[in-house]
């Protein structure tokens, strides 16, 4: 089986040694770095014209930037795991590298759902309020100080000044008014139970996660709701599960699409892609 390798240098924690592993471990790889001269869409159009299993070395901005052209198509994307969380990777079966490589190898093609955003793809979710403004504020600092210590000032920041997102929100032809400190829509159910939140067990049931973090008033309120979002505690949340969901806001609000900074936006229109996106999944699992 030939391969076209996606490395990103720029991954969280690094891809490390995982390009080299795996073009021992396989047979015709062909690799790229990313950078802002690869233009992906080409490339992964060429990829699928030969055969090539397209494997995203990095993190879930990896992944997602991959299924933004696999989607919909006949084109199998493998997944190794060299970001900061894996969230993805995770949840495919895939995090540890040498289940990773060796699902390259011997693995199942499955199919699972991909998240529409309008023209937008999301393999895991997408959110307004609290953390695309952690996202921004983040990157902006990370330069001089390195991710955590910038991911750190960031909540501080961001918990102090946060606007509620406010608006409206239909899931499943119900309407509702929206106030909140964040808003997230995931790609498939995540979990809530202790020892597995933010997880998914099935990444095929073809709906959408909505979570709702109710605003709260006043400074200490705000820095509250706030860092119950980032820590995965929220207190005052409203779930709901659709495979439609409307959302219309105020004013545009930044969104963040699988970790990474989107752009500002008011309206937007998200539905679940059943199996549209085919993947190399560990041997005799399930996606």
């Amino acid at each position: 089986m030939p391969y076209l390798l996606l490395a990103n240098p720029a991954a969280g924690s690094g891809a490390g040694d995982l390009p080299t592993r795996a073009e021992r471990a396989l047979n015709d790889v062909r690799t790229i770095e990313l950078g802002p001269d690869v233009d992906l869409a080409t490339e992964i159009e060429r990829a699928i014209g030969e055969g090539r299993t397209v494997i995203a070395c990095g993190g879930d901005g990896t992944v997602n930037a991959a299924a933004q052209h696999l989607a919909g198509t006949h084109g199998v994307l493998g997944v190794l795991p060299g970001g900061t969380l894996n969230h993805f990777a995770r949840d495919l079966g895939v995090r540890d590298p040498d289940v990773a490589i060796a699902t390259l190898a011997e693995g199942h093609l499955a199919a699972v759902d991909v998240g529409r955003a309008d023209d937008v793809v999301f393999v895991n979710n997408i959110g307004f309020g609290a953390y695309p403004e952690i996202v921004r504020e983040r990157e902006d600092r990370e330069g001089s100080v390195g991710k955590w210590v910038a991911f750190v000032a960031s909540v501080f920041r961001v918990m102090v000044d946060l606007n509620p997102v406010e608006g409206t929100i239909e899931v499943g032809g119900a309407r509702q008014h929206l106030g909140a400190t964040a808003l997230f829509v995931g790609n498939n159910r995540f979990s809530t139970s202790p020892g597995s939140i933010g997880q998914r067990d099935r990444l095929d049931e073809g709906v959408l996660d909505v979570r709702i973090v109710r605003s709260r008033s006043g400074v200490l309120g705000r820095a509250s709701a706030g860092w119950r979002t980032v820590a995965r505690r929220p207190r005052r949340i409203v779930s709901l599960v659709g495979e439609r969901v409307d959302v219309r806001l105020r004013e545009p609000r930044l969104a963040a699409i699988d970790g990474e900074r989107g752009s500002a936006r008011a309206r937007m229109s998200l539905r679940s892609d059943p199996g549209a996106l085919r993947v190399l999944a560990p041997p005799g699992d399930a996606p």
